[in-house]
């Protein structure tokens, strides 16, 4: 199993003990590293000159808690959300994209919010490059592999602190409540307003992230 927190949800459903099942940690592609974002991968995501934004990687999924990401975007101050932008990668079913711009439009939020399902691989790598903060505020996951990603280049992460994620992000991350809007907007005006957390916050990441390998997972 990928995680700690998958290997103790399966001892307690399967009645197991911990000498049947064995944790090997996923890791992120090396193609995810620190370099110069591209400008025209970024206008291809919306993402004007120069302008800030928050993003979020990941399938349009209700576990992906993409709808109280948005809801958090629109309680920033003033200030912030009108000169910062809210990026969400991913695809999904129309359904669920239908559930993601019901949060955008209610919070009125069309002209500061992009749904993009786009990206390749590499347009996300220099996507996580540009963005002063990645939001991962998932309700559970086995393992967490975008938040590997960000940090590897150089992304500060917020993090939901639930599943694997603490055992993924280590000390790297800002956690929040996963289920408070409030809560994850404290934590994204702390990556918009205090450089000095954006900074320690990327430092911790690219150690973090040194931890997991593919070699490692296959020895």
């Amino acid at each position: 199993v990928p995680s700690m927190f998958v290997r103790d949800e399966v001892m307690r459903v399967y009645k197991l003990t911990a000498d049947h099942v064995r944790v090997v940690h996923e890791a992120a592609s090396s193609d995810f590293h620190v370099l110069t974002p591209d400008p025209n991968v970024l206008r291809e995501a919306g993402i004007r000159n120069g302008e800030r934004f928050f993003l979020h990687v990941g399938r349009l999924d209700p576990r992906k808690n993409i709808g109280t990401i948005v809801d958090a975007f629109a309680l920033l101050p003033a200030a912030i959300r009108e000169s910062t932008r809210l990026l969400i990668v991913g695809r999904g079913p129309k359904d669920e994209r239908a559930d993601v711009e019901r949060h955008i439009t209610e919070n009125k939020l069309e002209d500061r919010v992009t749904v993009y399902g786009g990206a390749s691989d590499m347009d996300i790598v220099h996507l996580y490059n540009a963005a002063i903060g990645f939001v991962f505020a998932s309700l559970s996951e086995g393992f967490g592999l975008p938040a590997v990603e960000a940090m590897q280049c150089g992304c500060p992460v917020i993090s939901a602190n639930s599943s694997s994620l603490p055992e993924v992000a280590g000390d790297a991350a800002l956690y929040v409540d996963e289920t408070s809007a409030a809560s994850i907007a404290s934590a994204m005006t702390t990556l918009a307003t205090d450089e000095s957390v954006r900074v320690q916050c990327i430092a911790r990441g690219i150690v973090q992230a040194k931890t997991f390998s593919w070699e490692r997972a296959a020895r």
